[in-house]
């Protein structure tokens, strides 16, 4: 299912792997989670350590547009203080929110980014790798420990030999889970965590009927599982050209927003109650805090979500 291009610069390029440096390969990867996922994951030996000069590989940009503009380029090694810790990437994935913030997509984001050009060059949210050192101030991961997170909120930079974030910004990686398929998990799953919890706190209990709107992008296909874990009904809406995806990861019922008003539909839906609809990209709920979602209160969320 996957495809795969030669570099980090040309997502169109022949199947085949390209060494970057340092012992690692840069691998394109489309289709990760959906057809609509474009997967980077980064094939590294563990025993490599950058270029002799001491500097690391990082992917970065320095201006807007395609992902052409992406350059490899050697930085210092970041080093942990305070209550940082310092990963070494095995792997990390890109979904639609990394090529989003290339052009960047909707032109408000540029009063965060950056208006002419971005102000931070480092690129990569889902990262997944081995603790390397951290800093005085770090209380509950160790040397050695393996850990995916999010970077979102923390300077981005998953696209790189190392990264550096607040302790907050990792958790340990779930046993008998590869580093490919934890650095798929943290950005998407997490939104799609918030996106089945109303904004009072309540949600959906076993038998309910659940509808995810985008059910083949990014978010999509975890609500869709996550809901059916739960022991929901699950209806999804997506492109007819999708609808297999969508039954493939375990939806009950499928709808093709080109030919059905799913709208109308959702209203028709037999049973005691309208459905529950989420979309991918529900706002964080109040009661789970502020600020970006971590990998931890990924944990935490089994509370916010109970059965019933």
């Amino acid at each position: 299912m996957a495809k795969r291009a030669t570099d980090v610069g040309d997502m169109r390029a022949p199947s085949r792997m390209s060494p970057v440096g340092g012992g690692c390969h840069w691998v394109w990867i489309i289709g990760v989670c959906s057809t609509e996922t474009v997967g980077l994951t980064r094939l590294c030996n563990p025993s490599a350590r950058g270029s002799q000069n001491g500097g690391v590989k990082a992917a970065q940009r320095f201006r807007y547009g395609p992902p052409e503009i992406v350059e490899i380029r050697e930085v210092e090694t970041p080093t942990p203080t305070g209550d940082q810790v310092l990963v070494r990437v095995r792997a990390a994935s890109v979904n639609r929110a990394d090529l989003d913030g290339l052009y960047p997509r909707w032109q408000f984001i540029r009063a965060f980014y950056g208006l002419r050009a971005p102000r931070n060059p480092k690129i990569g949210l889902d990262v997944a790798g081995v603790v390397e050192a951290i800093g005085p101030d770090v209380k509950g991961l160790k040397v050695g420990d393996e850990v995916f997170g999010d970077m979102f909120a923390f300077g981005e930079g998953a696209f790189a030999e190392y990264a550096c974030a607040p302790e907050r910004a990792f958790a340990p990686m779930p046993a008998g889970l590869s580093f490919e398929e934890a650095a798929t998990l943290p950005h998407s799953a997490l939104l799609a965590l918030q996106g089945l919890r109303r904004r009072n706190g309540t949600t959906f209990k076993a038998g309910d009927r659940v509808l995810v709107e985008g059910a083949s992008g990014n978010v999509g296909p975890f609500a869709v599982q996550i809901a059916k874990s739960m022991g929901a009904h699950v209806t999804g809406v997506a492109h007819r050209d999708k609808l297999d995806l969508v039954r493939s990861v375990g939806a009950d019922e499928v709808i093709d927003y080109t030919a059905t008003d799913y709208t109308k539909a959702a209203g028709s839906t037999t049973g005691s109650s309208r459905p529950m609809h989420t979309t991918p990209c529900s706002p964080r709920p109040a009661h789970c805090g502020t600020g970006a979602p971590t990998p931890r209160s990924a944990a935490r969320a089994g509370a916010c979500c109970p059965r019933s």
